[in-house]
């Protein structure tokens, strides 16, 4: 009995042994095993986000483009306020300011932009007549007969330039008149003597009237003298 107890024991304590190796073996495979799917699952996670990143950065562009494609297609249309002038516009008619250098003086004269040539025409003589009317004014420093100015005159003498077009305002196309005022000496002394025969009516006219207010004085006076004469006589 006392040989084979010790045989049964040893027998045991190998095969405990060997179960124990056996189920390390076992974990360590599936340990092998659950790191190797938990690789291949973020592997294959990293591929789908880069996956998805590519794709995201590929339409990106794409969403760009439409949006710039747009805002060239807005910028093609033309502001509602937008004033668009013909190649053939002559280069004088651009003109802002009055030039005063030299003897020889322009003035440029432009409509607002109408839908006819004839509202042109009427607003023309008007802005023509302000213009030449403030020209002499600063000229001489004082107001000129405006009967002397006749509009026939202004034409005849002034008028070097005219210019009879179209224009565009965002996609409505107007019209314009333009023209160009010239002042020579021979204008500027006509002018000079167009204010001073209104300083010459204007001081006739203060003589007029000095003399009808000492006349009505006299008379008063003659009424008042008689009227003390007739009482104490």
């Amino acid at each position: 009995m006392k040989s084979i107890f010790p045989a049964a024991t040893g027998f045991w304590v190998v095969a405990m042994i060997a179960i124990v190796g056996f189920a390390n073996a076992s974990f360590a495979q599936e340990a092998t095993t659950a790191n190797s799917v938990a690789t291949e699952s973020t592997d294959a996670a990293s591929s789908d986000a880069a996956s998805s990143k590519d794709q995201s950065t590929q339409e990106q562009p794409t969403v760009g483009a439409s949006q710039d494609d747009q805002a060239s297609g807005e910028l093609s249309v033309a502001p509602l306020d937008h004033v668009t002038y013909p190649p053939d516009r002559p280069g004088w008619a651009s003109q802002k300011t009055p030039y005063l250098k030299g003897s020889n003086h322009s003035w440029v004269v432009v409509t607002q932009p109408w839908d006819t040539e004839e509202q042109c025409n009427e607003e023309l003589p008007v802005l023509v007549r302000a213009a030449v009317e403030l020209y002499a004014q600063n000229l001489t420093g004082r107001e000129c007969n405006p009967e002397t100015i006749t509009q026939k005159w202004i034409d005849k003498e002034l008028v070097s330039r005219t210019h009879v077009g179209t224009l565009s305002i965002g996609d409505q196309e107007m019209h314009e008149i333009a023209v160009q005022l010239h002042f020579d000496d021979q204008a500027r002394a006509f002018l000079q003597q167009a204010c001073r025969e209104e300083l010459l009516d204007e001081r006739m006219r203060v003589t007029g009237l000095g003399i009808a207010a000492s006349f009505a004085g006299l008379v008063l006076l003659t009424s008042v003298l008689n009227m003390a004469a007739k009482r104490y006589s």
